[in-house]
């Protein structure tokens, strides 16, 4: 499989890698495989490393089928963050794509080209989310 799939920071985060040739149905059981962790330990957020992926097998189903997941993750934690470190070797990129299915649910995504941009937008968020809890209790 061209997809690795890391839990860190005590199930909180998780790090999603692909390269070389990523298939639809492979990012699909990848999702799936997260989402089933996701209901176990709420994540809050995700890293999607595509940054050695030099070519993606996904039909517009099956992009349908991973923002569907997508969107049960949503419901279990509405302000979970998706970074998308986007692939250096592919003119075309499906975050767009996917950005569009998910606007009205994934409200906290972004794509960046190198993962130090990615992290320190999710540490922003993820400090910026915990003072507005402080705030209101």
């Amino acid at each position: 499989m061209a997809i690795d799939i890391i839990y860190v920071d005590d199930g909180r985060g998780v790090i999603i890698r692909t390269c070389d040739q990523v298939s639809g149905n492979e990012l699909i059981q990848a999702h799936l495989e997260v989402y089933e962790q996701h209901k176990i330990t709420k994540q809050e957020y995700h890293l999607m490393d595509n940054s050695w992926c030099s070519e993606y097998n996904v039909t517009v189903d099956e992009l349908k089928v991973i923002c569907q997941i997508d969107y049960k993750t949503s419901l279990i934690n509405p302000d979970i963050i998706k970074a998308i470190i986007e692939s250096s070797q592919l003119s075309y990129s499906l975050t767009d794509v996917w950005q569009a299915y998910t606007e009205d649910y994934i409200h906290h995504s972004k794509s960046f080209s190198d993962q130090t941009k990615a992290l320190i937008w999710i540490r922003d968020l993820l400090y910026s989310c915990s003072s507005l809890d402080i705030a209101s209790d």
